[in-house]
């Protein structure tokens, strides 16, 4: 039997932390020296975030205990996993508190962006139980991919879940360059619908998953590239914020239309961890965290002006937006120490610890143009470098350059 990967949104992310006229707070959510408490009748002066370790620590264990219940009383012959979707809150303080005390569970995490793939990295990496899985979400590109198969090399458990079908070719393009063989899961999209807040972009007209035709060509593909052996885990994701656990149920049945076990594909008897099945708890994160969702931050910002050029205007303004260091330090991470972290991990000769600096550098954004995306630059502005011929900086530099021809150009 697979074992259950399940993201563990509800139960924990909300567990978390609470916005009152707090009469005391945790210190640790100070980014300087630990704060003192007032004195006692009085109140700090602002509002703040009180954060409790103990309550999730309380939510981690218990939820453990209720899918082992769940596991010895239905005579399940797999295990559940949990794996936290670090979207739901990405404070540095929450996602290390969930791994340290999701460790004795194997208790994982699950990133839908570049900067939020550099967080679980270098948590799991620092903290994270052996057997954790880190699971890749949300949309892909090379740098994405890589980064991905590049925290196999280092020990994680990492399954990459495609989410639309042409994210398998920039998989096996990643892994052919890189010579790592990846674990590839994928989403199905499911007819079940929900009445919550997101019911509209439920079903079948939901942004993200394959539906079976496309789960077919996914299968036919890997068969013809022998990599079949690469498919392990099986995600529906009904929607986020479902107003009922009874829908799990129905999505389950209409996957494998009424029978009790599907046949799967047979896997190598060493090098691998069996099949998962994973489901998606939901929970409500956008109303606390704003434009911070998924750490994507801002765009590039350009004012464009009427001009008497040719063309009638002209580029005023260029500004860069956030790096993923930069988003990084919104939630109180530290990149530099963060990526020499990932750094001891690395065995080659310096190529990965510059791809990792490179993607603290650049912005959280897909690139849709794999050759830029090779290029990009920032290690440099991020105050990281990978020793690897100066190759991050020499592209920081280009990367200005570019934005000041930006900056002056009139079209």
């Amino acid at each position: 039997m697979p074992a259950l990967a399940v993201d563990a949104a509800a139960p924990v992310a909300h567990a978390f932390a609470a916005s009152c006229d707090a009469r005391s707070t945790s210190p640790r959510w100070s980014p300087g020296p630990p704060a003192r408490a007032p004195a006692a009748g009085s109140a700090w002066p602002c509002r703040c975030s009180c954060a409790s370790p103990d309550v999730l620590r309380h939510r981690v264990e218990t939820l453990n205990a209720a899918f082992a219940y769940a596991v010895r009383s239905t005579g399940y012959a797999g295990r559940y996993q949990g794996v936290y979707p670090v979207k739901c809150n990405q404070d540095r303080y929450v996602v290390e508190d969930i791994v340290e005390f999701g460790a004795p569970f194997g208790f994982g995490l699950e990133a839908g962006s570049k900067p939020e793939l550099l967080l679980t990295m270098s948590c799991l990496v620092a903290r994270g139980s052996p057997d954790a899985l880190l699971v890749c979400n949300g949309y892909k590109d090379l740098e994405y991919v890589s980064l991905a198969l590049i925290a196999r090399t280092m020990g994680l458990n990492t399954v990459i879940v495609l989410e639309q079908e042409e994210e398998l070719d920039i998989v096996v393009e990643a892994s052919r360059r890189l010579n790592i063989r990846p674990v590839v899961g994928m989403r199905a999209k499911l007819r079940t619908k929900h009445a919550g807040h997101f019911g509209a972009t439920s079903g079948e007209k939901g942004k993200f998953g394959l539906n079976a035709a496309q789960i077919l060509s996914v299968v036919a593909k890997l068969k013809a590239l022998a990599m079949l052996d690469c498919l392990q885990l099986l995600h529906f994701h009904i929607g986020s914020q479902i107003p009922t656990t009874a829908l799990l149920a129905d999505g389950v049945d209409q996957f494998i239309g009424g029978r009790s076990s599907l046949p799967l594909h047979e896997l190598p008897a060493h090098g691998t961890r069996g099949y998962y099945l994973g489901v998606f708890l939901g929970g409500a994160y956008q109303e606390a965290l704003g434009g911070l969702h998924n750490l994507f931050g801002g765009p590039s910002v350009v004012r464009v002006s009427q001009s008497d050029g040719p063309h009638c205007f002209a580029v005023t303004r260029a500004a860069p937006g956030p790096s993923c260091a930069d988003v990084l330090r919104a939630m109180q991470h530290e990149p530099e120490v963060m990526f020499e972290v990932l750094k001891q991990r690395t065995t080659d000769d310096g190529a990965t610890a510059a791809a990792l600096a490179r993607a603290f550098g650049s912005m959280p954004y897909l690139s849709f143009d794999a050759e830029e995306a090779a290029a990009m630059s920032g290690a440099e502005s991020s105050g990281m470098s990978s020793d690897s011929e100066g190759s991050a900086a020499g592209a920081a530099e280009d990367d200005d350059e570019e934005w000041e021809v930006m900056r002056g150009l009139t079209v």
